[in-house]
């Protein structure tokens, strides 16, 4: 049904779209586009500029809005043609204490009479299908001692049976209908909810009313005798097996020492195997029958709808009779928060496992979440991205040094509970150079405490994130059902602000244009060994210990109150990729296919080119390049030579830049180029903004003929 992340949250199989779930330290993000130039850092930096992008908050709020209006959707800023669009989008008039517009913007939404929320939009991005989902604020954390385990438990138990549907029937209906277990339907469990999720068809009527039907099912009807229990354990118990690896256990240990002193260090979803094994039936169905309620649930469609209006009249029809269960318990009723303590002097961890295959070291500063609700919120976030994007592009140059400490190293901002919050850094590194990795890591972020960043290093920073925003605005339209299905699913669970695209890119390109690098350092504040700080070490074999550890930390604050710490020195930056272009060729034919609409040129180099317009996406271009010879036409000698030559010219400079020449180069643009030598054929494949096209035109083939 799921599959087990590394730190045994429980998530479907085939995560869709950019919900928010969980991550392995039980956090949150969301899976993004993988559009990015090839190099380590820019990678994550794109990823994470969308991520606060497409999102009205990477944070989690406690509040659930009670509103019972239909939505009036956030107004938009005059339309311009789309090629221009974004550049055209005029800044706004606000001031730092406007309040962002709380409602979630092109939806219905509103709370039947029982007290559950529900949200219904069209969007016919994938046709003739609606994403539904299910969504419960309840989670593991929810459990009580004897019960770790039992919130996962219950999930499973609703595919397995309900009132109206026995072993399974309900996946044998979806699957029969094209929704596949696992791509189309399932759920997962995380700390602090349970989602259903299905895609169905909806050109017949009867399929939407039969699909909603299954999710009341789940909202208050699942069955829990003691023979469905039994049957599940053992399904419940591989996935708990599963999870049980070296990345499981180190998970599980630092989870368990991130949160520790808190009910969420000893709740992670999977559960305990003894609980798993032995819980009895009744304490299962107290569980269901006390958290499972409609007040804390919401029930979200959306899909290429003809007529909002009739989906939430089905959804009146087979939500709005549910209700409770009768409470044999003294659990509250309404939705407890748990706190996470913090702590001034930082906490220290050397984790050892035969199994790990590299040494890493891991820095988290934890402090209480924050959410945005107001203009200064955006900024503040922007400002927060624009640090990690500029701390991550320093790390990537340290780690491309002769005699770098670590290997890779990255910055990040995640969500650890509905009350708490992070910024951690992290490196890998070789066997015994994790003192070396923490002091670097310690050193680099004390070094933008005492000297800031370039006004150089803001404006990559800032052209990277604009560029992001810009691809996220014209491809608005293209955001699959599935996406806006877990975005509502998280305003629900969070009450974030949810603005509409056009509103909030006009909004954040305004915030953007001005943020000063003084905004950006003071971020870096957020990562000092003060805040809430925890320092671990993972390796093969005990190397590190808390002592060395402590003496490092010590060594790098004394640095910095004495102001002895240097400040970053620059590289040259070229203007241009490329200095001399080749002597351009010439077309000396075309052909058309009509069949499929493509039409073909013939350069004066031998080159054939096909291309074919679509209204796919409407930032993106798609290339791909063959060639028939490959390694079998090399001598023995050169063979291992022709192997490694690409990865080789990767990692010490490519067309005469250096790997950190080149990502700056590339600050900014959404390229990303793979090149592929085999036997009997090379190819080289692209994936651009229309905006990027020649860049991305200028690096792969250079990639590919050289």
């Amino acid at each position: 049904m799921e599959s087990v992340t590394e730190a045994g949250e429980v998530k479907d199989m085939a995560t869709e779209g950019g919900q928010m779930k969980a991550t392995p330290e039980g956090g949150e993000t969301k899976r993004m586009p993988s559009r990015s130039f090839s190099r380590q850092a820019s990678s994550r930096q794109f990823q994470r500029s969308k991520s606060i992008l497409e999102s009205g908050s990477y944070s989690r709020s406690s509040s659930i809005l009670k509103s019972d209006e239909v939505a009036i959707e956030t107004p938009e800023p005059v339309e311009e043609p789309l090629v221009v669009g974004f550049e055209a989008l005029r800044p706004l008039d606000v001031k730092p204490e406007d309040p962002l517009p709380a409602d979630p913007a092109g939806a219905l939404h509103g709370v039947l009479e029982n007290g559950m929320r529900y949200y219904v939009r069209k969007n016919a991005k994938p046709r003739n299908r609606a994403a539904l989902g299910l969504a419960v604020s309840v989670g593991s954390v929810f459990e009580e001692d004897g019960e770790q385990g039992v919130a996962h438990i219950v999930e499973h138990l609703a595919f397995s049976a309900t009132k109206d549907y026995s072993d399974h029937d309900l996946v044998h209906f979806l699957e029969s209908i094209g929704s596949k277990f696992g791509p189309c339907n399932n759920a997962y469990t995380s700390l602090e909810e349970t989602v259903y999720e299905i895609l169905v068809p909806v050109d017949r009527p009867e399929i939407l009313s039969k699909a909603l039907h299954i999710l009341a099912e789940f909202s208050t009807e699942i069955r829990a005798s003691d023979e469905d229990l039994e049957k599940e354990r053992g399904a419940v118990l591989e996935e708990w097996r599963l999870a049980n690896n070296f990345r499981g256990r180190e998970n599980k240990a630092n989870w368990k020492f991130l949160m520790e002193g808190s009910k969420y260090a000893d709740r992670l979803p999977i559960g305990e195997e003894e609980v798993i094994k032995s819980v009895p039936g009744q304490r299962v169905r107290d569980f269901f029958h006390t958290w499972y309620r409609p007040e804390n649930m919401a029930v979200v469609a959306v899909g290429d709808f003809s007529d909002l209006e009739d989906v939430v009249k089905l959804i009146n029809l087979r939500f709005a009779a549910k209700q409770g269960h009768d409470q044999g318990t003294n659990r509250p009723l309404t939705i407890p928060r748990f706190p996470v303590p913090s702590h001034n002097e930082p906490r220290f961890l050397c984790y050892q496992d035969p199994e790990a295959s590299v040494s890493m070291v891991t820095i988290t500063c934890k402090a209480p979440r924050t959410i945005a609700r107001t203009v200064q919120d955006y900024r503040e976030e922007l400002a927060r991205w624009m640090l990690l994007l500029a701390l991550d592009s320093r790390l990537f140059r340290v780690s491309k040094q002769p005699d770098a400490p670590f290997f890779s190293g990255v910055s990040n901002t995640e969500v650890l509970a509905i009350s708490t919050m992070c910024n951690s850094l992290e490196a890998d590194c070789c066997e015994g150079g994790t003192l070396q990795a923490l002091e670097q890591l310690l050193t680099e972020v004390a070094r933008i405490r005492l000297h800031g960043f370039s006004e150089r290093e803001i404006a990559v920073a800032r052209a990277e994130t604009m560029a992001s925003l810009k691809t996220t605005y014209l491809q608005r339209d293209q955001i699959p059902s599935t996406e806006w299905r877990g975005n509502y699913v998280e305003h629900f669970l969070t009450g974030s602000a949810m603005p509409s695209i056009e509103y909030s890119s006009q909004l954040r390109k305004t915030l953007l244009e001005d943020i000063t690098a003084e905004e950006v350092q003071k971020v870096a504040e957020h990562f000092n060994t003060t805040c809430s700080c925890t320092i671990k070490t993972t390796e093969p074999h005990a190397i590190a210990n808390v002592e060395a550890l402590k003496a490092v930390v010590a060594k790098v604050a004394e640095m910095e109150r004495q102001g002895d710490i240097a400040t970053w020195e620059e590289e040259n930056i070229p203007d241009v990729l490329v200095k001399e272009l080749p002597t351009p060729g010439v077309i000396t034919g075309t052909n058309e296919f009509p069949e499929f609409d493509a039409k073909e040129i013939i350069l004066s180099n031998g080159m054939r080119v096909c291309y074919k317009c679509t209204d796919f996406n409407d930032d993106e271009i798609l290339i791909r390049g063959f060639a028939y010879g490959g390694i079998s036409e090399v001598d023995e000698k050169d063979h291992y030579t022709c192997k490694m030559g690409r990865p080789i010219a990767r990692e010490i400079g490519e067309y005469g830049h250096k790997p950190t020449v080149l990502a700056e180069l590339m600050a900014g643009k959404y390229v990303f180029g793979s090149t592929t030598l085999g036997y009997y054929s090379r190819t080289f494949e692209a994936d651009c903004a229309k905006a990027d096209l020649e860049a991305a035109l200028q690096v792969n083939p250079l990639n590919y003929f050289i």
